[in-house]
């Protein structure tokens, strides 16, 4: 009997039930759901192996399984899935470079997030967003416990002022959300396609298929002129907002959320570098790297600038290199 590395149909099958699993797996897990985006490696796999045709019909089979459970699910999974399908391959075989390669992939993501969104309104007969403030709006305006103890906690260590009423905090937070929505869905984006292309890369090495060598994290630096780029647009964005233009709030704070979140993880390189050269125990490192990103992002972003600036792992190793930012 064939196995199934001789047998593309039955493979195909194989990972269409695997991701199918595994969705249906994570949906019953709420802290977790964010997962449900890395159950298209193994169909980023077969795409790389087989050719993005196989990978097309295991998506499909995919598709119509979770389009008995929820058909909002399934054209999500089936608009997201593909574009990694498409790109990750893409990415691999142009043998772009790491910073190229997440970039690649997060494009591809963040259009497919919105075509997503897009086509859930139009089923829905209402933007997404409008329905999910209006639905925050009906959460504020009852008598909810749980926004009646934040609210009061809020006011407590003096975030609000002690008039303001829960429909009042309600407008509030939509607001601030609607400001954070874009960054939202960029950092989102980065992170799905960074992570289909990094965890593909790993599963295809197994198969003997030549991937492009990528810096390990400890050496990870953002290409030269990032830090201009990211200073131009915050002026930009400054003066638009300055000048009264319309959005160009979200812009600025879209702009600065990105700038802290990709140098602090350029930061966390650093540090990750530094920790190596000493004797901490690797478990304790890694402790230390889990708190830093999650407490110290301020911190991590000046360090990330820093070393962006002055190149500081080729310190004692020679002649700087692309110290330029």
């Amino acid at each position: 009997m064939n196995d199934t590395r001789d047998n593309p149909i039955l493979e195909i099958i194989l990972v269409a039930i695997l991701c199918t699993m595994a969705i249906v797996g994570l949906i019953q897990l709420p802290a977790f759901n964010f997962l449900i985006f890395l159950a298209s490696i193994p169909m980023v796999v077969l795409a790389k192996r087989r050719g993005q045709l196989f990978a097309a019909l295991s998506l499909a089979i995919t598709g119509v399984i979770l389009g008995f459970i929820d058909i909002y699910l399934s054209i999500s999974i089936i608009i997201t899935y593909a574009s990694m399908i498409i790109a990750v391959p893409y990415v691999i075989d142009k043998r772009l470079e790491l910073s190229e390669s997440i970039a690649v992939c997060a494009g591809a993501a963040f259009v497919a997030m919105v075509i997503s969104l897009k086509v859930l309104s139009i089923m829905m007969g209402q933007d997404i967003f409008t329905y999910t403030w209006d639905a925050m709006r009906k959460i504020f305006a009852t008598d909810n416990e749980f926004v009646a103890n934040l609210l009061e906690v809020y006011k407590t260590i003096g975030i609000l002022d002690n008039a303001i009423t829960s429909i009042q905090f309600g407008e509030l937070l939509i607001d601030r959300l609607k400001i954070l929505t874009p960054s939202i869905l960029i950092i989102s984006a980065i992170i799905f396609g960074g992570s289909n292309f990094l965890l593909s890369r790993s599963m295809l090495k197994r198969y003997n298929i030549y991937i492009q060598d990528i810096p390990e994290f400890s050496r990870w630096k953002l290409p030269r002129g990032t830090t201009r780029g990211f200073l131009i647009m915050m002026i930009l964005s400054a003066l638009g907002n300055w000048a009264g233009f319309k959005n160009f709030d979200v812009v600025g704070a879209t702009v600065s959320i990105l700038f802290t979140f990709i140098f602090s993880v350029q930061g966390l390189a650093l540090m990750t570098f530094l920790l190596r050269r000493t004797k901490v125990p690797k478990p304790l490192q890694y402790i230390i790297l889990i708190l830093s990103f999650l407490l110290l992002k301020t911190p991590l972003t000046f360090i990330g600038v820093f070393d962006q600036i002055f190149n500081m792992r080729n310190i004692g190793n020679g002649p700087k290199k692309d110290a330029k930012s």
